[in-house]
């Protein structure tokens, strides 16, 4: 608690011992467990990403979405209806993400509960730390690997992603754009278009210049005259994605160029640790 009545060098201990620093309160180094906490929420933080992933694995491969397919060695059968393939190796990892939260729980609870400055309890927290660490890495290792047996089914992304007027709001970005008109203007006639469309079974390839203009007629506002062309490009969800060329954007050469970066990162951050 109160250090050493001897003159010790510190930094020259703190050199020795291979630390990048040493903490100048003495009951702060010997009370705090702030590395831990740190790792753990980390820790967390990671399994939330897992958590999320499995979640929409689950959900694509429902038969409602079918978007894609589970490797059978990640699946399971129902108990009860022979035709149906679980994905159980996601449900149960999304499942097991939530340890290292409760864990982080468990080590803040012992912490908040305690007086400064050193306390048997503490001795408590480090299985906890040791759990968490090893739920989290068997849970990233078998996440892994089963993200890497997933197949795409790429015409069933397509046909989803074409439906349900996805992509109106470029349709709006467009008629501000090249019509220099309020977004609000754009967002009231885009709202009509879709409910009249929708209720009509018009498909995304049915919008026309002369429907959007009588829409905006019959709204108050001037005709568009937009190009059919323009029209459709905006309602194309490959060209929707493909016009998102900015930083963090989808566009094929944004994930090229994001991918790479992370690469970068990653090659970086093991050669300075090591790795």
């Amino acid at each position: 608690m109160a250090t050493t009545s001897f003159p010790i060098n510190r930094q020259l201990t703190t050199d020795l011992l291979g630390f990048d620093a040493y903490l100048e309160n003495s009951m702060d180094g010997v009370s705090a467990r702030d590395f831990i906490t740190e790792t753990v929420f980390d820790l967390v933080s990671l399994s939330s990403t897992l958590a999320k992933m499995c979640e929409e694995l689950v959900l694509w491969s429902t038969y409602e979405f079918g978007v894609i397919e589970m490797a059978d060695e990640y699946s399971s059968t129902s108990s009860i209806m022979p035709q149906k393939k679980n994905p159980d190796v996601a449900e149960l990892a999304r499942g097991k993400t939530s340890i290292a939260t409760g864990e982080l729980i468990t080590i803040m609870t012992i912490l908040k509960a305690i007086p400064y400055t050193y306390n048997r309890d503490l001795q408590e927290i480090t299985p906890h730390l040791w759990n968490a660490v090893k739920v989290t890495q068997d849970t990233l290792s078998i996440v892994t690997k089963m993200m890497l047996s997933v197949e795409f089914k790429v015409d069933r992304c397509a046909e989803l992603a074409g439906k349900n007027f996805a992509t109106a709001t470029d349709l709006a970005d467009i008629m501000v754009r090249e019509k220099q008109i309020p977004f609000r203007t754009a967002h009231k006639i885009v709202g009509r278009i879709v409910n009249e469309a929708t209720a009509s079974d018009m498909a995304e390839e049915d919008i026309t210049s002369k429907f959007i203009d009588d829409i905006a007629v019959d709204l108050g506002f001037d005709e568009l005259n937009l190009a059919d062309d323009l029209i459709q490009r905006a309602l194309n969800p490959a060209e929707n994605v493909k016009i998102r060329a900015v930083p963090g954007g989808p566009a094929p050469e944004m994930v090229e160029i994001a991918r790479d970066n992370i690469k970068v990162f990653l090659n970086d951050e093991f050669e300075k640790h090591g790795i």
